[in-house]
């Protein structure tokens, strides 16, 4: 029997992957949450959500991010672009009503 990547099978944890990568980065730069919504021109609820796991962050604020947090390692990045997607599938059975 073949077994399923942990990623692949669970968006929560892909999206803990890059919440906790994105808190250490900015941690690292030695920035607050404030100064990357301003850098970002996000606001600050967007940051606070991100980092907390409220909701998931696209691959295209990802990469901007990512390059304002100094994280350069393209292995790096491209591991957190394709978790911050994988965050961001939906479950088998979770149809949106409507």
């Amino acid at each position: 029997m073949k077994m399923k990547s942990v990623e692949s099978d669970k968006p929560a944890v892909a999206r803990r992957k890059v919440r906790l990568a994105i808190k250490d980065s900015r941690n690292a730069k030695g920035d607050t949450q404030t100064q990357v919504a301003e850098a970002m021109e996000w606001s600050l609820s967007k940051v606070t959500r991100i980092e907390s796991g409220d909701v998931a962050i696209s691959a295209n604020d990802l990469r901007p991010l990512l390059a304002y947090l100094g994280v350069e390692d393209r292995a790096i990045v491209d591991d957190l672009v394709q978790a911050a997607k994988a965050s961001k599938a939906r479950r088998p059975g979770r149809e949106s009503a409507g």
